[in-house]
């Protein structure tokens, strides 16, 4: 179910960015009738009440006949996806996992870590769970010596499913952090020297005032 869902799901929304690029192409007489800001989908609404006899050469009423059976197809993807949801959270809840009760997991991202992790107790320390899946940092620095290293990197390594539901979950609530931590320890400020003081000139000197 989960991959009949996720198929569905870039299936549409590789129609619609095929759609926004056609829409842009319409007939004048259609384009103005369109909204020209807003979300592919309330585009879409408006373009299905459009006559298509509004269309003053045969390309833009085919092109219009076109749109309009995309945004039924589209329709009944969407059915079909929410009722996939369904079915998933239903399984769900004959499993028995408490995965949703987590903040940020909802039925699809629970459903994606059963079925990737399968049994959890195969990993013993949780580092190797970061490993396995790619949300642990990774060593960049070297010549330490025997300290543990300052300097770390994304993994771009693991399952990127479950990487992609581990570092997307956000608890509610809460706010991104406006400065990202120091990956390294921060250098003291280097102390600027002293101004050195400016040399007498002529006219200042004492030489030349006692010489006057």
């Amino acid at each position: 179910m989960l991959e009949h869902r996720r198929a569905l799901v870039a299936a549409r929304t590789l129609g619609w960015r095929h759609v926004a690029d056609q829409i842009s192409k319409l007939p004048t007489e259609i384009r103005d009738q369109l909204t020209t800001n807003g979300k592919i989908e309330a585009r879409l609404r408006r373009l299905e009440q459009i006559d298509p006899d509004t269309a003053t050469t045969p390309a833009g009423r085919y092109w219009l006949e076109w749109l309009q059976a995309f945004i039924d197809q589209d329709r009944t993807a969407r059915r079909e996806i929410r009722r996939l949801e369904r079915l998933i959270d239903e399984l769900l809840d004959n499993h028995g996992t408490t995965l949703r009760d987590e903040p940020g997991i909802g039925p699809i991202a629970a459903a994606t870590l059963l079925r990737e992790v399968g049994d959890p107790t195969r990993f013993d320390r949780e580092s190797k769970f970061a490993r396995w899946c790619g949300t642990g940092a990774v060593a960049l620095s070297s010549g330490e010596g025997a300290g543990s290293p300052v300097k770390h990197r994304l993994d771009f390594s693991g399952n990127r499913r479950i990487n992609s539901v581990c570092t997307s979950r956000r608890s509610p609530g809460s706010a991104p952090s406006s400065k990202p931590p120091p990956t390294s320890p921060e250098k003291p400020p280097k102390a600027k020297p002293d101004a050195k003081p400016a040399e007498p000139t002529n006219a200042t000197s004492p030489t030349a005032s006692s010489a006057e």
